[in-house]
């Protein structure tokens, strides 16, 4: 007798930079910095065009979770795929590195704007 496969919807991501692909594959959801604050796509979202602040980016992957810096950019949601399209994006290997080089990027931001 053959088990029921876990069915899991999935959504198609694509992060693109103007070097090429940060990232590409099927994800359970995104966490992006939009302008008026973070929000979330799972499978299924309405159809939806964002730009994005400067921030981190968070995929899940099979429940694990991936993080991604990116510089501002926008997001679009349509028909079970998400592109983010932004000037650089970088993987860091956790959340922890993610936030020290978030806060790394807004203390140099402030040291410029006061010089």
């Amino acid at each position: 007798m053959r088990r029921p496969r876990k069915w899991r919807a999935s959504l198609k991501l694509s992060i693109l930079t103007p070097e090429g692909p940060a990232f590409q594959g099927l994800v359970d959801g995104v966490v992006a910095p939009g302008l008026q604050g973070s929000f979330g796509v799972l499978p299924g979202h309405a159809a939806l065009l964002s730009a994005l602040e400067r921030g981190m980016v968070k995929v899940t992957v099979n429940g694990a979770e991936e993080f991604y810096l990116l510089d501002k950019g926008f997001l679009e949601v349509r028909e079970g795929s998400v592109v983010i399209l932004a000037a650089h994006v970088e993987k860091v290997k956790d959340l922890e590195t993610a936030k020290r080089r978030l806060k790394i990027v807004a203390e140099s931001d402030r040291e410029a704007v006061d010089a």
